[in-house]
């Protein structure tokens, strides 16, 4: 799952009713993620995961060229 699939699953969960704890435990991850991730908007999380798309390219690249 990726951070934004993560981001909204945490989000629908919370609204069917689910509390935090239940929400990390259910997803396999820690409360303070789940916090973490309750402090993001959803603009944000587009930035993060557009800014990380572009790194990962960049890096492929780099890689591409040095051969």
């Amino acid at each position: 799952m990726d951070k934004w699939e993560m981001y909204m699953e945490i989000h629908q969960l919370l609204k069917q009713g689910f509390s935090k704890t239940k929400v990390a435990e259910k997803l396999g991850i820690s409360r303070s993620t789940v916090y973490r991730y309750l402090k993001r908007n959803p603009e944000s999380m587009a930035d993060v995961f557009c800014n990380r798309k572009v790194q990962k390219n960049a890096i492929k690249i780099q890689r591409f060229a040095t051969l």
